[in-house]
Order: structure tokens, then sequence, then C-alpha cells
């Protein structure tokens, strides 16, 4: 889990895990796998100076490439996305498509945007 609720992929929260399973002795060895929805991940826990960890996640890739899905949004206009997967789904859209500028929009802006999109995505594949 992480600040949202259950993830099917969370780098640090399988960090943070994964120190806690090494420093407490959950596991006997540094390094181990840990079962993810998305997959196993590969986690080794590494001494120097305090601890560290590494994780090997899920390979990313491209969902939909070539093809671009095309959104039609009341709110938005036409939207050309691309889904992307990297242990969960990532819809990629170019701010400036939207009429957006990453550092000059405001971000409830941008936060509202990216939910209507997100949204508007879960219903079409439900």
């Amino acid at each position: 889990m992480h600040n949202s609720g259950y993830s099917t992929m969370c780098g640090h929260a399988t960090i943070a895990i994964g120190r806690w399973a090494v420093e407490s002795g959950a596991v006997c060895t540094p390094v181990f796998k840990l079962q993810c929805p998305c997959g196993v991940i590969d986690v080794t826990g590494l001494k120097r100076m305090g601890w560290s960890v590494l994780c090997r996640s899920e390979a990313s890739q491209l969902s939909c490439l070539p093809e671009t899905i095309g959104l039609e949004m009341d709110s938005i206009g036409c939207v050309v996305v691309d889904i992307a997967y990297g242990g969960a789904y990532y819809a990629i859209v170019r701010a400036a498509a939207l009429g957006l500028d990453l550092f000059q929009t405001p971000l409830s802006r941008l936060v509202s945007t990216a939910s209507s999109i997100t949204e508007h995505l879960r219903a079409r594949w439900r």
C-alpha cells in the first residue's frame, strides 16, 4: 500500500518493506523476492554506512505502440494518449497538446485535467 491505497507497483513502498524485512530479520538473506500484484520483484539489501535497498521491478513497455488512443472529452476536446506499462498502466499525454504548461499552469488544473483523463479511460475499459 502507499499514500493513495493499494497499488500494483509502488517503488518507494517496495524499498521501505525491503529495508524493514532485512533489518528486522524477517528474511534470512539480504537478497530475496517480493511478490507484488504486477509480478515478482527482486530486492537486495546492502549494509554500507546504513542500509541501502535495491529493487528490480517489472520491465516497462509501451502497450499501444504504434497505436494511439484518441479520446473525445467534453472539457478538453480530443486527447491522444499512449498507454505504457511500468508495474501499473499509465496514460502518457503531452501537456502542450492539452494547452497546459507544466511550469505555468496551476497545479490544481494539472491535477483536475489528469483526473478527467484517468476517469474517462477507466470508464472506457470497464
